[in-house]
This record gives C-alpha cells, structure tokens and sequence, in this order.
C-alpha cells in the first residue's frame, strides 16, 4: 500500500464515516471510496483492521460481561435490597444467559456448516 493508502486507512478506523476519513486525511472521498471497491490490498487491509477493532472490542465486552454477571448476582443474593430489584436482577441475568447461549449455539452451528460446505 501507498503512504496515501495508509493515511488513508488510519483514517478510515478513527473516522465515523468515509466522508470524514476524507476530510481528515486530505485524501478525496471519491478516491478512498475508489480504493474500497477496487484496490483488493486496501480491501484487506480495512476489513483486517475492521476485525482486529471488533475483537478488541469483544475482548472489552467479555470483561465487561463478567462484572455484569456478578453485579446482578451479588443484586439477586443481597437480602436487603427490595424483592423487586431481586427479581428484575434475576430476569435480566436470565436474559442475557440465554441469549448468550444462543448465540454460542449459532456460531458452532455456522462454524460445522462452513467446516462441511470445505469439504466439498
């Protein structure tokens, strides 16, 4: 990639939009929406970076989720908080368990259908 390019990518991560990568970076926004759709290496190198943001970020909501969970377990144990906040605990930490599992149980799903559509 060009120094303009990496300019340009830098831009792209820290920007809300293209339109705003381009500004900061000084590099014209047709030229940066050019590089997305045509220039494979510019390609990889946003959706590297884009992934590599994406697991710092799960990384984050992993901690994250943790305290969460024993926040509302420490709420759900403590006998003087009112039996409402109890249960609103509860129900929340119920919610979050399930859709956890969920989406626990599509990914390993999806992971064996890609690991059988390889196959053939």
């Amino acid at each position: 990639m060009t120094d303009r390019q990496q300019k340009a990518l830098a831009a792209l991560i820290r920007a809300p939009t293209v339109e705003a990568a381009a500004r900061s970076s000084g590099i014209g926004y047709g030229t940066i929406r050019r590089w997305l759709r045509e220039d494979q290496e510019f390609k990889a190198a946003y959706k590297a970076a884009l992934d590599e943001m994406v697991d710092d970020a799960a990384a984050q909501a992993k901690h994250s989720l943790s305290l969460a969970f024993d926040t509302l377990s420490e709420i759900m144990q403590k006998k003087g908080i009112s039996p409402t906040v109890r249960v609103s605990a509860a129900r929340a930490d119920l919610e979050f368990t399930l859709r956890l599992i969920e989406v626990k149980d599509i990914v390993s799903r999806l992971e064996a259908l890609e690991a059988e559509a390889l196959k053939k």
